[in-house]
């Protein structure tokens, strides 16, 4: 019997993992009742999470668009290697990434219920792991690990690339110490206006904006203390966050390092409609035996309002970022 076919379920401590067919593909579904992701390993990749009958946070390329899917994959949540600026170096090119880190991943059920992942070696000689498992708090639960199995020492960094549908606001804890100009940094500046409003000494506010006549490119990074991102949207809040180790991170000026960062891919294309969430480890010294691994923790908020200027809402999301569980 094909595991397409076969029936198929386990169940702990109030969390269920199934398998699951989800846009063609076969995949794993874990949920605790309130909220699920589903994952699937032939792309590597996270396709869906939100609350179970709500609508998915994650943005997915259009399956019947085989140009989008080379150019940005499927979409979803995924494990990358950075810094980018060393991928021309790594296999020959800035964009698309290690196909390595696209190919289909081995997946294993573990007593959790966890479900591990074991990726392809990638041109850098490194293999990424993935597990997934959800807390007594109902926090998914995102272990990386990536291991150095061949090839040259070099430093690299975990990278968290979380592709997500458009939101009311996104939200980005800051360092009221910051070493940058407004207390973050623009990595990749727009081209147009952005509506970018200080909340409070700790966080920012980013209200996304998406035309159908002109594109709008940029990427804000932030030194805060703490590594966060969150994103509104229909009135629930959808909250990442990790460790932040001491330590020399990618794309830092002056010692500030970006361990949160948000890029919004203003496409004219709506097909193209989509932001990032990016959470990222510090430089890790990558020897042939060396594993370095990086948690990443999501979470599901109902906000006091759909109303993302309600103080209440912003205050609630303030504490959130600034504070995350």
């Amino acid at each position: 019997m094909s595991l397409f076919a076969e029936a198929w379920s386990i169940r702990a401590e109030g969390v269920t993992l199934d398998k699951t067919v989800y846009e063609g593909f076969f995949a794993y579904r874990l949920s605790d009742g309130k909220t699920e992701a589903i994952i699937v390993p032939s792309v590597g990749r996270v396709l869906r999470y939100g609350l179970v009958g709500g609508d998915n946070f994650l943005w997915n390329a259009p399956t019947g668009n085989p140009s989008i899917i080379k150019r940005h994959g499927m979409g979803g949540d995924k494990t990358w290697l950075g810094p980018q600026s060393l991928w021309p170096l790594l296999f020959g090119r800035l964009f698309p990434p290690d196909p390595a880190w696209d190919a289909p991943q081995h997946a294993e059920v573990l007593p959790g219920p966890k479900l591990h992942l074991t990726g392809a070696v990638s041109s850098a000689g490194v293999r990424i792991t993935r597990e997934y498992s959800i807390d007594a708090d109902g926090g998914l639960i995102i272990v990386q690990t990536a291991e150095k199995v061949r090839g040259y020492p070099m430093l690299l960094a975990i990278w968290s690339d979380t592709q997500i549908a458009p939101g009311d606001a996104v939200y980005l804890p800051v360092n009221p110490q910051s070493v940058y100009k407004g207390n973050f940094c623009w990595m990749s500046p727009p081209k147009r206006k952005v509506v970018l409003n200080t909340i409070s000494d700790g966080c920012i506010e980013v209200r996304p904006e998406f035309s159908t006549t002109a594109s709008n490119f940029y990427k804000i990074g932030v030194d805060a203390r703490v590594a966060s991102l969150a994103v509104a949207r229909k009135g629930v809040a959808f909250l990442q966050h990790s460790a932040r180790p001491s330590g020399d991170y990618a794309d830092s000026v002056a010692g500030g390092g970006l361990a949160a960062q948000y890029f919004h891919h203003g496409h004219k294309d709506s097909l193209l409609h989509y932001d990032e969430l990016e959470l990222l480890s510090p430089l890790y010294p990558f020897r042939v035996g060396a594993h370095w691994t990086h948690i990443v923790r999501w979470s599901l908020h109902k906000l006091p309002s759909r109303d993302a200027n309600f103080p209440q809402t912003r205050k609630f999301i303030e504490s959130l970022v600034e504070s995350p569980q």
